[in-house]
This record gives C-alpha cells, structure tokens and sequence, in this order.
C-alpha cells in the first residue's frame, strides 16, 4: 500500500525530493508529528495559516497511510468547511498515540525499493546520502524540501482518516 501512496505523491508533487520523501513516512507512520500543548497557539497558527491560503482545486484529502490523510487547507476553503472543524481533526489527531509508528522503516524500505527502480524523482544514490544524514542527525520529524515548498506551496495538516467522513458530514449538514 505505502509504494502506491508514495507513487501517487509522487505523481502529484513531482517536486518531491528524499527529504520530502522522509516527512511522508514519517508522517504516514506517525500521523501529525505536531505536540500541542497549547491548543490557543496551535489554534492561532492555525488560523493565520489558513487565512493566507487561497482556495485550490487540490483533493480534500489526500491518503498517506492506512490511518492517515493529509488535509488540504484550500481545499478546506474551497468547499466552504469551518476552519474550526478542520482545526478540532487535526487538534484530536495530534492527541492521539499513533497507531502505526513501527512502520516508519518499513516504509523508509519502500521508498529505498522504489529510489532503486528509478521510480521516483531522484536516485537511489541521493536517497540513501539524505537517508544517511537524517539518522546521523538523530531523525525525527522534517520539513519539506525548499524546492519542494517553492512548487508547491504545500499548506495541510495530517488528520486521522476516521475523521474524514464527519467533517464532510458536517459540512453538508
């Protein structure tokens, strides 16, 4: 499942580069690698965030994971959804444990497999020296590439995919 996501981000962020490569496995095992202790702040930045982002045609969601999602903001715009229902997803996702955190190497190996079949926006050779630097470093979450942020303006939050239905719910009712 991870190499089918992994392709599809790929597809869809073809400025992609290992490090972003790393936050997708890494979020897609940990969920939102966000620690909210203050719900204001969180709450705040949040908000100023979403007031600086434009309504796009991206998909409200986009799958990272059995158990999560990223939420595009918009997107959220776009379809008219409460900034504060979009907020108290991602907030409840952030509190929770994740569920699939032992999968993180695992998915590390698929993008390896996937950087050595030449499958991916960059080789296998710049995967593992970015890989290598990154456990050097002690890991943890990253942020995305700079070129990455210049194409993309990427601008979501991960939610747990168990919220998905009731924000689109609430929304249309």
């Amino acid at each position: 499942m991870i190499e089918r996501i992994i392709k599809t981000q790929v597809a869809a962020h073809p400025s992609a580069r290992p490090q972003d490569m790393i936050k997708l496995c890494f979020q897609a095992a940990f969920g939102a690698e966000h620690l909210l202790i203050d719900r204001e702040r969180a709450y705040n930045h949040f908000i100023n965030e979403y007031n600086a982002t434009d309504p796009t045609d991206e998909p409200l969601f986009e799958e990272i994971s059995d158990y999560y999602a990223r939420m595009n903001l918009g997107a959220v715009k776009r379809e008219g959804i409460a900034p504060e229902r979009a907020f108290d997803a991602f907030y409840m996702t952030a509190s929770e444990k994740s569920k699939c955190g032992e999968d993180f190497e695992k998915h590390l190996l698929s993008v390896e497999k996937l950087s050595k079949e030449n499958a991916l926006p960059f080789s296998f050779d710049e995967w593992r020296s970015l890989l290598e630097e990154y456990r050097t470093l002690g890991g943890g979450p990253v942020h995305h590439s700079s070129a990455y942020r210049e194409a993309e303006h990427p601008a979501y939050r991960v939610v747990a995919k168990k919220y998905i239905e009731s924000i689109k719910e609430n929304n249309n009712g």
